[in-house]
């Protein structure tokens, strides 16, 4: 089971100083049985409290607020997880068989 360690970066430079702004964050890795997340870890510019809440999929999103005037923004993500195998279904119908198929259903929507 390989194991990653992923480091993403997300750099705001303002022209001119900004007083506030408002983000939202979709950095935040799913655990499921395709991977587990041993760690995250995220770093943002000013240490601003970021709150979390659960989309309608399931994923995390997170918000944050930074009031207080900046010329650069940065938002740092590093995670490391573990992946596991995913089987993949044998193809059983013809390639032939499958165009039909699509045929059949292309009228449909």
């Amino acid at each position: 089971m390989p194991d990653y360690h992923i480091h993403h970066i997300t750099r705001y430079s303002y022209a001119s100083t900004v007083i506030d702004c408002t983000n939202q964050l979709m950095l935040y890795p799913l655990n499921d049985t395709l991977q587990e997340v041993k760690e995250h870890e995220l770093r943002i510019t000013g240490n601003p409290v970021v709150e979390t809440f659960t989309d309608y999929f399931g994923n995390k999103i997170g918000m944050f607020s930074l009031i207080k005037p900046h010329q650069e923004l940065v938002i740092e993500s590093e995670i490391r997880v573990t992946t596991f195998p995913v089987e993949v279904p044998p193809d059983t119908v013809s390639a032939e068989e499958q165009w039909l198929e699509l045929r059949r259903t292309d009228d449909s929507y």
